[in-house]
Parts: structure tokens; sequence; C-alpha cells
């Protein structure tokens, strides 16, 4: 009989998989813990219509060692809404990683696969994380093909000091239950013109749970002009469900955190809060600018940092691919920057799957990586 097990989490195994997430940090320059509180299961909702934790366990302990993520996103390939998978949150103790477990994991997701819902999926992961790229992309173990799909930018963007924009005869509206509809086939209209863009309906926002958990019509912002929309942005707080921790950082930035901290309230630039300290943050999202029209996302960014600065946030997060041009008022912000690697994974029945994807500008939400 084998040691380990693998399977589909059940609500009974909440509370270990509370634990693994507060004692698995993200390898990177900044060593962070991503935590699902209070209930794990809830805040999956917004990682798609379908999500399927798998769990790997060590009979021998009688404890949970790991687990990973698969999910199915309505999301708009090649200019059609289509179901995409997603794989991710990939969590293993360390001791258990020189072993067969990701091999045995990995092996179970392709066995999920098996129900046809989907032909390719995505993933992302941190640059900085050079064993954990060099292994899944390796391609041994009966991994699935990883697919280099280009760098996504992350950046924390300060709060506090604005930043001169020019309005171009334009207004910035909050949204309402009145103007969803309207929100909704702009959000579609213009999402479709990127890879991944997800597919939104009024009824996402109505509700307070399922795929926008935590994210409202109010918390919507549109610019118009001559009753046409240019562009949309949502700001999207998900402490409620979800939260990030600083477990440590390297040792460049350790050194570094002091006079970073320091000259932080004039370059404005979010303080590195100390070891076990709440990062206290909101996510831009639905980023959807007519034509990509840059002097446009300049004031939607600038609107939402004077919203979260109101709202008493340290900072917010954004994040675009390389190859999308608004990606530059993102970057003219100072502040800590993290770069991922974005991978369409595929087994041998998505291939012609991938081999079609046109060369649209892929679009991921930050708050959902």
């Amino acid at each position: 009989m084998s040691r380990f097990s693998i399977n589909l989490a059940a609500a009974n195994d909440e509370k270990e998989l509370h634990e693994i997430l507060r004692n698995i940090y993200m390898e990177g320059s900044m060593k962070l813990t991503q935590r699902r509180e209070p209930d794990f299961f809830n805040s999956l909702e917004i990682d798609g219509k379908i999500t399927q934790v798998v769990l790997g366990k060590d009979l021998k302990k009688n404890k949970i060692i790991g687990f990973g993520l698969r999910a199915i996103r309505e999301l708009f390939v090649n200019g059609e809404v289509s179901d995409i998978g997603y794989i991710g949150n990939l969590r293993l103790l360390p001791e258990y990683r020189n072993g067969t477990m990701l091999a045995r994991g990995f092996k179970f997701f392709k066995e999920l696969h098996k129900d046809n819902r989907v032909k390719i999926y995505l993933t992302s992961i941190v640059e900085d994380n050079e064993s954990a790229l060099k292994l899944l992309t390796s391609g041994k173990a009966g991994l699935p093909k990883y697919n280099d799909f280009g760098k996504y930018f992350t950046r924390m963007i300060g709060l506090k000091k604005r930043k001169r924009v020019v309005s171009r005869g334009v207004e910035i509206f909050q949204g309402n239950r009145k103007t969803l509809d309207k929100i909704c086939k702009f959000l579609n209209n213009v999402g479709k013109e990127k890879q991944f863009f997800p597919y939104y309906t009024p009824e996402n926002f109505i509700k307070p749970t399922g795929l926008l958990r935590g994210l409202s019509e109010s918390d919507l912002y549109y610019i118009e002009k001559n009753g046409e929309i240019l562009g949309v942005i949502g700001i999207w707080c998900q402490g409620n469900f979800k939260q990030t921790v600083v477990s440590d950082y390297s040792i460049g930035l350790k050194i570094l955190r002091v006079p970073w901290n320091f000259v932080s309230s004039i370059l404005d630039i979010p303080k590195l809060p100390g070891p076990g300290k709440y990062l206290n943050y909101f996510y831009t999202g639905l980023i959807a600018v007519k034509n990509n029209d840059e002097d446009i996302f300049k004031m939607l960014i600038e609107k939402a940092r004077d919203v979260g600065r109101k709202a008493n946030f340290d900072f917010m997060i954004s994040g675009l691919h390389e190859r999308d041009s608004l990606n530059s008022v993102i970057e003219s912000y100072r502040g800590y920057k993290l770069k991922t690697r974005i991978f369409i994974v595929h087994y041998d029945d998505g291939l012609d799957t991938f081999k079609q994807l046109d060369d649209r500008i892929p679009y991921l939400e930050v708050g959902t990586l």
C-alpha cells in the first residue's frame, strides 16, 4: 500500500488547507504567504465557474502535504467566449519536494482533464522562483507541456501623491445598477480584442458571491464622452476572503528595507512591512480601454488611486502583460515590481488549440493569479 494518496479536497480538509497556506510562502525577493480566510472554499469562487482542489496526503503521518487548483473560466479566446482551464496555487511542503508527489499530482490532474471541458490551461510562475520554473517546464515525470506566453508585470503603486492628468473634456462616473448593461457591453466588446479577457454579465456584479466576490457595480469607474464609454476600471478589495502576508525578505531586500521605508513617503512608494504583517491593498481589475488609449487609462488609474487613498489603503496592485501598451502607464509609477511568467499548458489533445491562438495581446486579471 502506498504511503501517499491523491484525492479531491472535501469540506473537512478546510483546517489543514489553511495551515498549508500559512506555512508555505511563494519564492521570490519578497517571501509572501497567500491566505484564503475565513472560508477556503468560498474564496475559490473568483477562480472559475468550476474549481477542483487536488490534495496530497501523507497517510503515515495522517496530514495534508500539498495541494493544487484546477479551475475552469469563461474567457475570450480569439474573440469568442470559450472555456479555458487554470492550474495554479501549487503548494507542497519543502520536505516532500524531492520526491514523486508533484508527478503524482499532475497524473491526477491529467485524469481530471479527461472530462473534456477544456483543451488548454493558463498558469503563472514568479520569475524569481527558478526552481519551480525549471521543474515545471522540464517536461519530466509526465508533466504537461508548458509554453512560455511572455512576462506579466505587477506593480505595487503608492496612493499619496496625485499625478496631474489632462481631462480632454471627458467625465468619470461611478457604476450603478442602471449602467451595468452598458458597462458590461463595453467590457465584452473591448475585452474580446485581447486574449483571455473574462466574459462578464450584469449578474456577476449584482451577486455578492461568485466570480466577482468583493466587487460590485459601485466599485466600477468609467470614462464617458458624449454618451460613449471610453474606458473602465474596477477597484477590487479581496481582504475579506483572501489575504497576503509577508513571511520574509531576501537578503538584498532586508538590507534595503530600512532606507526604502525612510524615503517611501517622499517618493510615494509602498512601505515594506515587517514579517508577519498583512498587506493593506486593493487590485485594479476589469481594465478595458477603447483603442488602448493611454491618456484615458492614466485618468482611470488616478481615479483608482484617489478612491483608494480616501478608503485608507496603503497601496494598489496593478498588472498587465508586457506586450500591452497600457503597461507603460503602470510602469511610470515607482514601487515594488513583481515579474511573473505566463504559460499556456496543454496535454497532447490541446496542441492544436494552442497553435490556433492568434496574436492578440494577453490579458489576465491580476486578482485571480
